[in-house]
């Protein structure tokens, strides 16, 4: 499972060879620090590491895709200990579930994430608890849902040893008291999603991002993940285990936090779907490995749509990554542009603005994110607040569609 799911994940990496997406610019802009914005440190590391140790982005992307892929096999290995090794094959289409196959590719943190939960199940699974406990601990540095996570641990742990799961979480509050809590900034952009909370909260608004979020779910096929994994889930509510009962209870505080990101986003996105179906596919391999069982027929139709769900999701992921690019292309030119000017040309940036959610990112965190280049030291950013005496020999300035280059003499 992990050679699969590495493979098709460095096909994305070869087919679209660029960095892509807002929070993948700014953890490569933050990659020298490991406390960046305000988020959770665990994934930052590993760029930070990489980067120490003289990794560039494509590094990382490789890296990352390894991750990802730790994390589908371990979800596998997940299905084969709840429901036996049939299951852990039904879990190939899971592995290679495009929102998660392209978003695994660039700096996102759902690869960690779903690493360490697995892996806690794994163990637990096997009896290992305290690397379970670990695990849960560790998981708290990658995600805040996390934290709600810890808890139901604890609670289903019932071992005052346990309380070691919350590593994490001490480690992260004693950060944010001790060192003030102040994350490098890798933009002036505002991060903080409450802002303008109240008007986020029509009616009309929410019906509107169920709806862009149902159309996504039928474009990745999530839907059908969903129905199985409903069907699985039920069976673990009625007469499954511990750890099938626990998964049951995670999805739901995945889907918790997935109504209270989109309120915080005020809209949809495609990644939102990763956690919950990657999770829920774990049960859904019950209920396909009992169809598969029936008759001959069945199971050859089974195999056949998860082939077909498989490869669809494959094409539509490097699709998907080339929209992401293809939505930045000016500022990918720009930067081709300042690559082949070389490093003595030191440029002066007036971006394209309104890009990304809630159109709050702009044309310079695109240039940090998919070069070396960093503000304040190889260009400047002139909507940014910069070091006076900076001397630059070039300028681009956004104007009507595209950058405006010139040659300062």
């Amino acid at each position: 499972m992990f050679a699969l799911s590495l493979v098709t994940r460095l096909y994305v990496v070869w087919a679209v060879p660029h960095n892509f997406s807002f929070d993948g610019y700014q953890r490569w802009a933050g990659r020298e620090h490991i406390l960046v914005q305000d988020w959770l440190p665990a994934t930052q590391a590993l760029i930070y590491a990489i980067e120490s140790l003289g990794g560039d982005i494509n590094d990382t992307r490789i890296v990352l895709a390894m991750i990802a892929s730790l994390a589908a096999a371990m979800g596998a290995a997940l299905a084969g200990a709840c429901f036996g090794n049939r299951a852990a094959w039904w879990y190939l289409p899971f592995a290679v579930f495009y929102p998660f196959l392209t978003w695994s590719t660039v700096p996102y943190q759902e690869g960690t994430y779903l690493l360490l939960l697995f892996s806690a199940l794994v163990a637990f699974q096997h009896h290992r608890v305290v690397l379970a406990d670990l695990c849960i601990g560790a998981l708290c540095l990658v995600r805040y849902e996390a934290w709600a996570i810890a808890v139901l641990w604890l609670m289903i742990r019932r071992d005052p040893k346990a309380i070691i799961a919350m590593w994490g979480i001490l480690i992260w509050t004693v950060i944010r008291v001790g060192f003030d809590g102040v994350g490098h900034a890798a933009s002036p952009i505002d991060f903080a999603d409450w802002n303008g909370l109240l008007e986020r909260t029509s009616p009309r608004i929410a019906l509107t991002t169920l709806t862009k979020l149902g159309h996504q779910l039928l474009n990745s096929a999530g839907w059908s993940a969903l129905l199985m994994g409903g069907i699985g889930g039920l069976w673990a509510l009625k007469s499954g285990t511990l750890v099938t009962r626990f998964i049951v209870v995670t999805v739901m505080i995945q889907v918790a936090a997935i109504f209270g990101w989109m309120l915080g986003l005020e809209t949809a996105i495609e990644r939102m779907q990763v956690i919950v179906v990657m999770t829920i596919g774990v049960l859904a391999t019950h209920p396909l490995v009992h169809m598969s069982k029936k008759t001959r027929w069945i199971g050859i139709a089974c195999g056949v749509a998860a082939v077909w769900v498989s490869m669809n999701s494959i094409s539509y992921s490097v699709y998907a990554a080339k929209r992401s690019v293809n939505y930045v292309k000016p500022e990918m030119d720009l930067a081709a542009e300042m690559i082949q000017c070389g490093p003595t040309c030191r440029w002066s940036i007036s971006p394209r603005d309104g890009l990304g959610t809630r159109s709050r990112h702009d044309g310079c965190e695109v240039i940090q994110g998919v070069t070396e280049y960093r503000h304040g030291h190889d260009f400047i950013c002139e909507t940014w607040a910069h070091p006076s005496g900076f001397q630059s020999t070039h300028t681009a300035v956004w104007s009507r569609g595209k950058y405006l280059i010139r040659h300062r003499l």
